[in-house]
């Protein structure tokens, strides 16, 4: 049975000062660190067979903290995939949050039937689940005047075309896989790979979820766990 680790960077910062990241990269926050932290606290007796990240510092940051908690003192392989990138926004890649909520809010607010003053604050509507982050990912391609931002369809072609490979990196037997990337790409994955809404939601900064392959089949075992209410 491979068994898949997957979680999200910790907090960095351009996460505390509201911009949008994409394929530009900034370190981890003091707070980012500590979402680390205990992520690799709370995985600290599985024994991984492969590390795979985006190849983008906040996730190799993230993975390398994980890795240093780790009880098991062997050698473990990193590979980055390009394909576990976060989704390249375009023109808003590097821009403040506030400019790029402004252009998205009419779309969601459409998408949603609520008031674009509401779908301005972004964050509460993700978190109170009016609009997932995975239908985030679709409007995100479609905002972008430039035409750059990737679009749903590149994301996920691309994010699963990594998974394949990191599937052919390992055995199939009582295999653990640690998987680092960032919010909107996950999303994606993880609803692609297993057609389980919760996978389309958004993980925390530093949350775990446990996916378990069984006869090619990937299933959600428990979805974006705080290590902190944990440990």
């Amino acid at each position: 049975m491979r068994r898949y680790y997957i979680v999200r960077h910790g907090q960095t910062e351009y996460n505390m000062r509201h911009i949008v990241q994409g394929w530009c990269d900034s370190r981890l926050s003091g707070m980012g660190i500590h979402q680390a932290d205990a992520a690799g606290k709370l995985l600290s007796a599985v024994r991984f067979d492969l590390v795979a990240t985006g190849g983008q510092g906040r996730q190799i940051e993230t993975a390398n903290h994980v890795i240093m908690q780790n009880k098991q003192k062997h050698m473990v392989p990193f590979r980055p995939y390009e394909g576990l990138r976060e989704q390249y926004y375009g023109y808003y890649d590097g821009k403040p949050e506030e400019e790029y909520h402004n252009e998205l809010a009419p779309l969601i607010a459409e998408k949603k039937d609520i008031p674009v003053s509401q779908a301005k604050d972004l964050h509460s509507v993700i978190q109170e689940g009016i609009i997932t982050m995975r239908e985030m990912v679709e409007l995100e391609g479609i905002v972008d005047y430039t035409h750059q931002a990737e679009t749903y369809e590149k994301v996920k072609k691309r994010c699963l075309n990594a998974f394949e490979q990191i599937r052919r990196a390992v055995p199939a037997d009582e295999t653990n896989v640690l998987l680092v990337s960032s919010g909107g790409l996950l999303s994606v994955l993880l609803y692609e790979l297993t057609g389980d809404e919760r996978g389309g939601l958004c993980m925390n900064h530093g949350g775990v979820t446990y996916l378990e392959e069984e006869e090619g089949i990937i299933y959600i075992r428990r979805y974006n766990v705080n290590p902190e209410e944990l440990l």
